[in-house]
């Protein structure tokens, strides 16, 4: 795979609000996918399903623990590109008197 295709899958895979929000929330602690499930109130196979798209970009793994699944950022990296288009998004937002909703 070239990489220009590896690094679409990880744009791809950054491109939908819930993934970024699972992001933000195995940020803080590795977790398992029922709190993960809890915290965003969507079904397991919904959660499952992003976690794939996640893990087979590379952004997260996933660690078996006895009976649980845990999933942690693989590359910390991430957190750089997530934080530029953050400085990007205010930048766009201050110059273009956009407001945005606040999220929960």
């Amino acid at each position: 795979m070239d990489k220009y295709i590896l690094s679409s899958k990880i744009f791809k895979a950054l491109s939908s609000p819930i993934r970024l929000r699972i992001i933000e929330i195995i940020q803080k602690r590795k977790c398992n996918i029922s709190k993960i499930k809890e915290e965003l109130k969507l079904s397991q196979s919904s959660i499952s399903q992003h976690i794939k798209l996640l893990e087979d970009a590379g952004i997260i793994t996933k660690i078996k623990k006895e009976n649980h699944i845990f999933c942690e950022i693989k590359h910390r990296e991430i957190f750089k590109i997530l934080k530029t288009v953050n400085f990007i998004m205010r930048n766009e937002i201050t110059s273009s008197g956009i407001l945005l909703e606040k999220s929960n």
